[in-house]
């Protein structure tokens, strides 16, 4: 229903903008997907380090810095915005894995380029701790 005060004209003539900026909600989400990318790629430093000296002492370490960047997540961000999170997380880790298998030289470390593989499959995965996390803190 067009308002009495208005030209019926009026809304056939408005236009709307050519290319919309982004929403600050989306923008945000791209930034974290990043930020995420850019916690794995600080994992896989301390997690090549670590596998050096004890392969089943890096993944334990590994667990629990996902974990803790995991529980950050949850805390952080509401649950609306869960499904467009996972879509630019996959997104941002997915340019990740692109990046790191072409920095992989003739003369790489298989065992390096494995640990690095494992800490992206490792911040992808979902599970179900977090929920742990959760009943734990909500009991005290």
């Amino acid at each position: 229903m067009i308002p009495p005060c208005v030209p019926w004209f009026w809304y056939r003539l408005t236009m709307t903008r050519y290319k919309q900026p982004k929403k600050l909600e989306n923008l945000a989400l791209m930034r974290l997907g990043d930020w995420i990318a850019g916690q794995a790629e600080r994992q896989m430093e301390s997690a090549a380090k670590l596998a050096h000296e004890s392969i089943s002492n890096a993944q334990v370490v590994l667990a629990q810095n996902i974990d803790v960047i995991r529980f950050y997540l949850d805390i952080n961000v509401p649950w609306m915005v869960y499904d467009s999170l996972a879509v630019e997380t996959i997104r941002a880790l997915s340019d990740l894995l692109e990046k790191t298998k072409n920095s992989l030289g003739f003369g790489g470390s298989m065992g390096k380029f494995v640990t690095q593989m494992n800490v992206i499959v490792k911040m992808s995965e979902g599970d179900g701790k977090l929920q742990i996390w959760k009943e734990v803190l909500s009991n005290h």
